[in-house]
C-alpha cells in the first residue's frame, strides 16, 4: 500500500473523558465530605481563640537639631561622661602607680577587684551618657568621633569588668579617643 501512512490511533479522547470524569467524582467526594464535616462541627468544641501580637514600628529618628545646638547637646554629654570617666580614675586610685589590673595583686585582693569592677561599670555609664546626648544635625567628625567613643568606652568597660588581657590595649584606644573628643569639642563649643 503505497502511499498510505499509517495513522495512530486516536487515543486522547479517552484521556480527556476519563480525567473529566475524575474530576468530577473528586468534586462529588469533596462536597460531601465538607457537608458531613460541616453537619459535625456544631458538636465540636469552639474553635481556638488566635491571638496575633503585632510588634510596634520604630519611631521615626529625630529631626536633625541646627549644628550649632546639636554640637553643644553632643558636647555636653561628653562633659557628664567625662566626670564619670574621671570618677573612675579615682576608683582604680586603690591600684597602686604602675600596676596593671592583670597583675595578681589586683586579683587577690577583694577590694582592687571591686575597684575594678565598679570603674567598668562607670566606663559603661560614661558610654550610655555620650550616646544619649548625641544629637542629630551635630558635626560629621563629632558624631563619628563621639560613635567611635561610645564604642571604646564599653569595650574599655568590658575588658574591665572581665579582666581582659587587651584591657591595655583598650585604655589607649579609650584615651586616644577622649582626647580627640575634647579636642572637637573645645574646637566647635567655645
Amino acid at each position: 500500500m503505497a502511499g498510505k501512512l499509517y495513522r495512530v490511533p486516536r487515543r486522547w479522547p479517552a484521556l480527556v473523558g476519563a480525567a473529566a470524569a475524575g474530576a468530577v467524582v473528586a468534586g462529588v467526594a469533596a462536597s460531601l465530605g465538607t457537608g458531613y464535616l460541616a453537619g459535625h462541627r456544631a458538636d465540636a468544641a469552639a474553635p481556638a481563640t488566635v491571638t496575633v501580637t503585632v510588634t510596634p514600628q520604630k519611631p521615626p529618628p529625630p529631626a536633625p537639631l541646627p549644628t550649632a545646638k546639636a554640637d553643644r547637646q553632643t558636647c555636653k554629654g561628653w562633659d557628664e561622661a567625662g566626670k564619670l570617666i574621671n570618677e573612675a580614675a579615682d576608683v582604680l586610685s586603690v591600684i597602686p602607680q604602675g600596676t596593671t589590673i592583670l597583675d595578681p595583686s589586683v586579683r587577690d585582693d577583694p577590694d582592687r577587684t571591686a575597684a575594678v569592677q565598679h570603674a567598668g561599670d562607670l566606663f559603661h555609664q560614661a558610654a550610655d551618657a555620650l550616646n544619649k546626648a548625641l544629637a542629630p544635625g551635630s558635626t560629621q567628625a563629632l558624631a563619628e568621633m563621639a560613635h567611635t567613643t561610645v564604642d571604646s568606652l564599653g569595650t574599655l568597660s568590658t575588658a574591665y569588668k572581665t579582666f581582659d588581657e587587651s584591657s591595655g590595649d583598650a585604655i589607649t584606644v579609650a584615651r586616644t579617643t577622649a582626647h580627640a573628643m575634647s579636642g572637637l569639642c573645645k574646637r566647635l563649643v567655645p
